[in-house]
């Protein structure tokens, strides 16, 4: 029974996010309340407030199987100044 419960838990714990999201809002009680259905369902939340806030938080590898992370930072950049 016990080793039931356990193997139950850990299928729960493995459906939790595990990752780290960055939203971006210009307002900060939105900001807020995008943040917590993440966070609390595990994710780490990195907020900002502007794209350029955004792009200061963007951390890649640099070596990445389908694009480099100096062309992907390049990509968001141009994505962002076209908004």
């Amino acid at each position: 029974m016990a080793e039931q419960r356990q193997q139950k838990g850990t299928t729960k714990s493995a459906q939790r996010g595990e990752e780290t999201i960055l939203p971006v809002k210009d307002e900060p009680a939105n900001l807020k309340l995008i943040r917590i259905m993440p966070e609390k369902q595990g994710y780490t939340v990195l907020a900002a407030t502007t794209p350029g806030e955004a792009i200061r938080l963007l951390m890649t590898d640099v070596v990445r199987p389908e694009m480099n992370g100096r062309d992907l930072a390049a990509k968001v950049r141009v994505a962002l100044d076209c908004e």
